[in-house]
């Protein structure tokens, strides 16, 4: 499991970043009628792999905004370049 601290960042329209943004993003990127080549990328993440070919509801995955600024990943299994992914 990952926990991150977002640093105050802003959307070019002045609108906060928050953790919710990125829950949001990758739920979308991960439900079954979204295509994307890139969706391997996920696979790391509890539930991302199921969740994409529709045998789990996307609230299962292993991705959580406990706030405006902190959010949890959590991965199926240890994935010592998951940091590499995200950068």
């Amino acid at each position: 499991r990952y926990t991150f601290h977002l640093r105050r960042s802003y959307w070019s329209n002045g609108d906060l970043v928050t953790a919710y943004d990125f829950e949001y993003a990758w739920k979308k990127v991960l439900s079954p009628d979204f295509n994307s080549s890139f969706v391997y990328l996920f696979d790391p993440i509890k539930n991302a792999r199921a969740i994409k070919q529709g045998k789990l509801p996307l609230n299962s995955l292993g991705v959580r905004s406990l706030n405006d600024e902190i959010l949890s990943i959590e991965l199926e299994e240890p994935c010592p370049y998951f940091l590499e992914l995200l950068s």
